[in-house]
């Protein structure tokens, strides 16, 4: 390490000024959170309350590691590790203003007495859902939330009920009817697809609600102004154009053009180029003009959107000796050698083709106009579908504190008082903030005025925008940096220094995102400029050296193989590296910490088997879905078989399972002769296992006797303890190592949540859930991580793997409505809209104008994922990829590869790599390994659960009870004890959820009508309710003031569970 102060330090110390504003953007590496703790600790120092602040993040994990580590300042600074850091001189600069602005706190503290050290809760720092909760928890009639509504994670069925409710309407007489009709004939009456559709809608309903205009509008005046908006989307896209070409150039661009539209023209063709007839100057910027820019990117350019190299007759170059028509393709020709360096010209003349006529026609009309009528219906239907259920999603919880809040116009008492307690707020990964999170922040901070000693610090890196699909919009965090917050005068601040990369890899990374980023900001498209970093960090002496830097790995493919780089000896080729490239770094550094990152998935297929054959231990990350592992296959197959007896294939895999393990043959014979009986009926018949083999007779007998018995439960027990104590007694634990242990018990817990009786339950829905979960990783002392790329925000590995740049991504599935917003003030005049078009109909040109125009955020935002992958190495970072080889000449990557993205900057890598190949073969014709037999893994066929375990031994006769006892009156323990431990227990899982550290006497008093309303719902007398309810709040009080109660209810410790159910085996 060089000097112990950044070159930025000035930035830093200009960031922690209590009295003004900032929007900082902190690059990758550049101690974001550090700084944000440091502005936090200063600003705790200056007010007369801790609750004066609030801290924002967007995850629970980054909620608690701030708390943590302004604790641990603060500990430090009391003096509780004097003796070994307290006293002793900082290592660093960062350290040392740590310090010495956690023991001005320290001093504020005592002085003060807030006793924040034994009450850390009043450290308001938490997530955005749960400032949301508990703002609308305030207000709750005003929020229309009510009092005890859940968030709930898995809400797939809460919209599924809204949108069947939508779908019946259909046959109701509703205001309504009429245009749901529209809706599903216009998708053929193919009802399940509409309802799939509502679904994904409702989904997303804080990406499209707040542009829809108001129902029971003029439907013709609803279409003229969308109708105008488009023409100005149209107009402004050409007068961009207009002026992307060269002065210099404009009078011969046109009169090529005009030449080529004449004779096109004259010659009766259809080429869109015949629009240029009559060209003399270059067309105006006005959306009459559409045809006319199109006519000129059909001469100029070729169907993918490059200069054409030869002007030919379909151009409008006839192959003639006439002196005009040599002269007019000599001319053309020429004019294409001086634009080939005009790159903004090219990309704005290609993306005028895809420009639509700013009109939509009578049917377009008809289903859009359905579709905004019908979609704020749906939103409605959701609301309904929560207020019954007592659940809601994050978004509900958003928008209900929004509601809480009121407007600039007409705020609530509510947000009277919070601008009253309210003295700064701190917000944490602020390019992430979604338009929701955005208003909410707006009207926290609505009349706040320069110099009124209120603060706003947003923190966060606008170039680690990846989470569109979360609807985060990077704009947001550019448009404040130019413009600030309403009338607060907020500053931005730029960090330069990298605390976490070598040199080496931040030259690269300064030197390659330069090229593939965009030139310049605009946070209409989501596109963000690159912000250069300074290498704070200097290789260590005698640290390893050849597996340092970056090295990007080129491997190619033959004409013959896929262009999508699906080919298996490609995949494999490439598995077989980052083997050896793990191997590589832990033979150098066996301590060294290495992640493998994917951009999906499926990316891992080839790799992950390699990793087993060469003995490398991974971890895997949110990777394998719990569906797939094959204990848990195991059990749906269980629960499925038991649901449903008919269900054939759910019984031929249970007696596939390892517990049963029939041959294929063998079950071949038991079915074969008998489509239509349930396998169990087969089972229990001599004469249908008359055929089977020895070994299969005893297996299928003893699987028998487990699930005959289990089969005639069916419905008289809860749906976990039924399938668990099946699984149990057919030797299910005999099966799974300890490792699958977690994902069985995670299993359990998903049936737990399922909260119908076993007989009713859904199966379907049930492998569902399965699939949205993941297998847990545990593995222990991993040799490499493996995630997404999007899991490894906010990681940072010395060795960084990033295979399968050349691999696509998954397309973009159609919507009900396609939307986007255009630059402007207006909340709803500048957004343009398009219907879904019918099953058998090609896209509208304005659908698909609008897909463009998202799939065009969607590549910059894939630019951003890669710099986010290549900043988390610090000592070695290595990309892999493969591309395919034509004539010995290297083809451009598919469009929609994170490889095409990088191109710009190293595709003259793949061109060297290629030269230097020489005659060697292309790595895809490596021959692949023949696949290894199929082992059945299973119990012996004589297999016995073990032995319960001996009961206690016998103390003897209880002692007659006391008469006398008997008498005594046990008030505490009636039906009102029962309730007060029913809500109790409730708030305590709560409070689990959360963390303890998210609850104060604040937030007991905020909760106390809710618990009051439960206890009243569960039908305590009136005259007993307020002693339960004080009973209640005592109980928590008591557990949120004592430290091993706040301890047990943090929701960090392993194997934390609330309301866990236990049974044991009965002797």
């Amino acid at each position: 390490m060089g000097s112990t102060r950044p070159d930025d330090y000035q930035v830093r110390e200009a960031a922690l000024d209590a009295s003004r504003s900032f929007v900082v953007q902190a690059p990758a590496g550049s101690g974001k959170t550090g700084l944000l703790i440091q502005r936090y600790l200063r600003l705790l120092a200056t007010v007369e309350h801790p609750e004066e602040i609030i801290a924002i993040t967007f995850t629970r994990k980054a909620a608690a590691e701030m708390r943590d580590r302004v604790l641990d300042a603060l500990a430090m600074a009391a003096g509780s590790v004097a003796e070994e850091c307290g006293d002793a001189p900082a290592e660093d600069s960062h350290t040392d203003t740590t310090l010495a602005l956690a023991r001005a706190v320290v001093e504020r503290d005592v002085h003060r007495g807030w006793s924040l050290n034994a009450q850390p809760a009043r450290m308001r720092i938490l997530t955005i859902d749960a400032l949301c909760r508990d703002i609308a928890t305030q207000m709750p009639w005003l929020s229309r939330l009510g009092g005890d509504a859940q968030i709930s994670d898995d809400v797939s069925p809460l919209y599924r009920q809204a949108a069947r409710d939508v779908v019946a309407m259909l046959h109701e007489d509703v205001p309504w009817s009429e245009q749901v009709a529209t809706l599903v004939s216009h998708l053929d009456g193919d009802l399940g697809r509409f309802e799939r559709m509502l679904v994904e809608m409702l989904s997303r309903r804080d990406q499209w609600l707040r542009y829809l205009l108001p129902g029971r509008v003029d439907p013709r005046r609803r279409r003229a102004e969308l109708e105008a908006e488009l023409a100005r989307a149209v107009a402004d896209e050409l007068a961009a154009l207009r002026t992307a070409v060269p002065p210099q150039l404009a009078g011969e661009l046109a009169a090529v053009c005009g030449y080529a539209g004449d004779t096109l023209l004259a010659n009766g063709s259809a080429s869109p180029a015949s629009a240029c007839a009559g060209l003399e100057e270059l067309p105006g910027a006005g959306a009459t003009e559409r045809r006319r820019w199109q006519g000129i990117a059909a001469v100029l350019l070729t169907k993918d959107g490059k200069w054409r190299k030869t002007l030919t007759r379909r151009d409008g170059f006839p192959a003639d000796k006439q002196p005009r028509l040599q002269e007019m393709r000599a001319r053309g020709l020429a004019l294409l050698a001086k634009l080939a360096s005009a790159f903004s010209l090219r990309e704005r003349l290609h993306a005028a083709v895809r420009l639509p006529e700013p009109a939509y026609t009578d049917g377009q009309w008809r289903v859009l106009d359905a579709l905004l009528e019908i979609l704020p219906v749906a939103t409605a239907c959701l609301r309904v579908v929560f207020a019954e259920r007592g659940q809601v999603d994050y978004s509900e919880i958003t928008n209900a504190a929004r509601q809480a809040l009121g407007d600039e116009q007409a705020p609530t008492d509510l947000a009277l008082a919070l601008d009253y307690r309210i003295r700064h707020l701190l917000v944490d990964e602020f390019q992430d903030t979604s338009h929701s999170h955005f208003s909410l922040l707006s009207q926290l901070t609505a009349g706040w005025m320069p110099g009124d000693g209120r603060t706003l610090f947003l923190v966060g890196d606008p170039m680690q925008s990846i989470y569109r699909f979360r609807e985060a919009d990077v704009g947001l965090f550019l448009d404040v940096a130019e413009h600030g917050l309403a009338e607060l005068d907020v500053e931005s601040l730029r960090l330069r220094a990298n605390f976490r990369s070598q040199p080496d890899i931040v030259a690269w990374v300064n030197g390659v995102f330069p090229q593939v980023m965009p030139p310049e900001n605009d946070a209409v498209a989501g596109a963000v400029s690159y912000t250069p970093s300074t290498a704070f960090v200097v290789s260590a002496e005698g640290e390893p050296g050849d597996g340092c830097g970056v090295q990007v790995h080129a491997q190619f493919k033959g004409s013959g193989d896929d262009e999508d780089g699906e080919s298996s000896s490609e995949r494999d080729a490439e598995a077989r590296r980052v083997t050896a490239l793990i191997a590589a770094a832990r033979a150098e550094d066996a301590g060294v910490s290495i992640a493998l990152l994917v951009r999906n998935r499926t990316h891992l297929q080839a790799i992950l088997p390699r990793l087993r054959e060469a003995g490398i231990r991974y971890r895997g990350v949110d990777i394998e879905p719990l569906a797939e592992v094959s204990a848990v296959e195991d059990l749906l197959a269980l629960t499925r078989a038991l649901l449903h007896p008919a269900d054939r294939t759910a019984w031929l895999a249970l007696l596939r399972a390892p517990w049963c393990g029939m041959t294929l043959a063998d079950l071949h014979v038991l079915v074969a002769d008998a489509p239509d009986t349930p396998i169990i009926d087969l089972l229990e018949s001599t004469e249908a296992c008359k055929g089977l083999s020895d070994d299969a007779r005893v297996r299928g007998a003893r699987a028998l006797s487990v699930l005959g018995p289990a089969v005639r439960e069916r419905g008289r027990r809860r749906l976990r303890r039924w399938v668990e104590g099946a699984w149990v007694a057919l030797g299910g634990p005999a099966c799974v190592d300890a490792a699958a242990f977690a994902n069985v018990d995670a299993f359990f817990t998903l049936l737990d949540g399922m909260d119908l009786a076993a007989g009713r339950a859904d199966a379907d829905e049930l492998a569902r859930r399965a699939a949205q979960l993941y297998a847990v990783a545990n593995v222990e002392d991993a040799d490499v991580e493996i995630m997404t790329m999007h899991k490894a925000k906010g990681l940072e590995f010395d060795v960084v793997i990033v295979p399968g740049l050349d691999r696509g991504g998954r397309s973009d599935d159609r919507h009900l409505l396609a939307w986007t917003k255009r630059a402007g003030e207006s909340a709803d005049a500048n957004i343009l809209l398009a219907p879904i078009p019918a099953p058998a109909e090609e896209a509208p040109p304005i659908y698909d104008y609008l897909r463009a125009l998202e799939a065009d955020k969607d590549l910059h935002e894939q630019t951003r994922l890669l710099y986010v992958a290549a900043t988390r190495a610090r000592r070695a970072l290595h990309l892999l990829g493969s591309v395919a080889v034509d004539d010995e000449s290297v083809r451009e990557p598919v469009r929609n590869s994170l490889l095409r993205r990088l191109w710009p900057a190293i595709g003259g890598a793949f061109e060297e790599a290629l030269a230097a190949r020489g005659d060697a073969p292309p790595t895809g014709d490596t021959a692949m390994p023949p696949a290894p037999g199929v082992l059945l893994r299973r119990l012996p066929a004589h297999w016995c659960p073990p032995s319960a375990p001996l009961a206690a031994k016998a103390r003897g006769p209880e002692p007659e009870a006391d008469p006398a006892a008997a008498t005594v009156e046990f008030d505490w323990a009636g039906e009102t004890a029962r309730h007060v431990g029913t809500v109790i227990h409730r708030a305590l899982m709560e409070i689990s959820r959360e963390g303890a550290n998210a609850w104060d006497s604040a937030r007991l008093a905020i909760r106390r009508g809710a618990w009051q309303a439960m206890l009243t719902n569960l039908g305590i007398p009136e005259q007993e309710l307020p002693a339960a309810l004080s009973r209640v709040e005592e109980a928590l009080d008591r557990v949120l003031a004592d430290t091993r109660g706040r301890w047990l209810l943090e929701p960090g410790h392993e194997a934390a569970r609330s309301e866990l159910a236990l049974s044991g085996v009965d002797a």
